[in-house]
C-alpha cells in the first residue's frame, strides 16, 4: 500500500465515523447521545477507534496475516471500528492517565461487535469493553467505574 492510499484510507475513515452518511453535518459525540448522565462534551467531533488502532495492528500484524501486510492497515482503519466523540470523552476513553471512561459491553454499537468479530478481536473487545456491572446506589449499568456509576463516585467525592 502506497503513502497516498494509506492516507486516502485514514480520511476515508475519519469522514465515515464523524459524518456517517451525512454530507455536511458531523454526527454528535457518541458517548454523550449513549451514556445517560455523562457529563458535557468539550472540544471537537473527532473520530475514536473503540480498540486502539495500535492493538489493532498488532494483534493483527502478528497473528494473521504478519507486519507490512495491507490487511492489518485495512483492519485498522475500517471504518466500523470507530465512533464520532468530542475531544473530552475520546481522550477519558483512551487516556491512561486520566479516569478512563469505561463503557460497559451492553453498550457497544453493532458495528464495533461485526468488526471485531470480522477480524477476530473478540477477546480484545471483552478486555475494552466488560460486561456491565450494576452501580449499587443508583442500580444503573451505564459507566460504571469502581463499582460505581460516574455520577454516583462524583456526587460521593463532593
Amino acid at each position: 500500500m502506497t503513502k497516498a492510499e494509506l492516507n486516502q484510507l485514514r480520511f476515508d475513515w475519519k469522514v465515515a465515523v464523524c459524518l456517517g452518511d451525512r454530507e455536511t453535518q458531523v454526527l454528535p459525540c457518541w458517548f454523550k447521545t449513549c451514556i445517560p448522565g455523562l457529563d458535557a462534551c468539550e472540544g471537537f467531533i473527532q473520530g475514536c477507534h473503540w480498540l486502539k488502532r495500535q492493538t489493532v495492528e498488532g494483534f493483527i500484524g502478528r497473528q494473521l496475516f504478519g507486519p507490512g501486510s495491507d490487511y492489518v492497515q485495512l483492519a485498522a482503519w475500517d471504518p466500523r471500528s470507530g465512533v464520532p466523540g468530542c475531544e473530552k470523552h475520546h481522550t477519558r476513553f483512551d487516556s491512561q492517565r486520566q479516569p478512563t471512561l469505561v463503557v460497559p459491553r451492553e453498550l457497544v454499537p453493532t458495528t464495533v461487535e461485526m468488526f471485531c468479530a470480522d477480524w477476530g478481536l473478540e477477546q480484545k473487545l471483552e478486555e475494552r469493553s466488560p460486561p456491565g456491572r450494576i452501580c449499587p446506589e443508583c442500580e444503573e449499568v451505564p459507566g460504571v467505574y469502581g463499582g460505581r456509576c460516574w455520577e454516583c463516585r462524583e456526587r460521593s467525592m463532593a
